[in-house]
């Protein structure tokens, strides 16, 4: 991690935020930023602290319209999406290093650049983990339904031997 340089904007969950030179913040701190880098060709990227975030830069094409960039949290699950007029672009979909105990900021450095950036809003809520988004490759277990499976597992095994049992008393006789 630098411990300078990164012009533009930060969003930030992390530990305390401290006033730097890295997109306007301290480069010594835990968790993970959404950078908005608007030195030469503006690009998007995750960066993480720790390096456990491998993110490719997203090279929008920033116009005078708005944009929408979303941080979506469910558990250990982290899915960053960026919105530029109709066009969606995945910023990062992973495994989140993000603690409970983290802050949310923003932060910017934008030197001697003249770049505005205006919010229209901040968003947050809390999400019900069964509305996790599904990630490729991975699997979820539902312990209700394989509880349900099994009950009715045992309940037709159950039939099963009474009605075999049944019919050999009926033989017998």
């Amino acid at each position: 991690l630098p411990a300078s340089g990164g012009g533009g904007y930060g969003f930030w969950l992390s530990d305390n935020i401290a006033k730097g030179n890295y997109y306007g913040r301290n480069s010594n701190y835990d968790g993970i930023g959404v950078v908005i880098d608007t030195k030469g060709r503006p690009f998007v990227k995750v960066v993480s602290s720790d390096g456990s975030i491998k993110s490719n830069p997203v090279y929008p094409a920033f116009g005078s319209g708005m944009s929408i960039l979303t941080i979506e949290n469910y558990g250990r699950r982290l899915l960053i999406t960026l919105r530029v007029g109709s066009t969606d672009y995945t910023v990062y979909s992973g495994s989140s290093p993000v603690q409970p105990t983290y802050y949310f900021g923003i932060t910017a450095s934008t030197g001697q650049s003249g770049t505005p950036l205006i919010f229209n809003s901040i968003s947050s809520y809390s999400v019900a983990s069964s509305k996790a988004p599904y990630v490729k490759g991975e699997t979820t277990k539902n312990r209700d339904l394989v509880i349900i499976f099994g009950g009715v597992c045992i309940a037709g095994l159950i039939y099963y031997l009474y009605q075999k049992q049944t019919k050999e008393k009926e033989f017998r006789l």
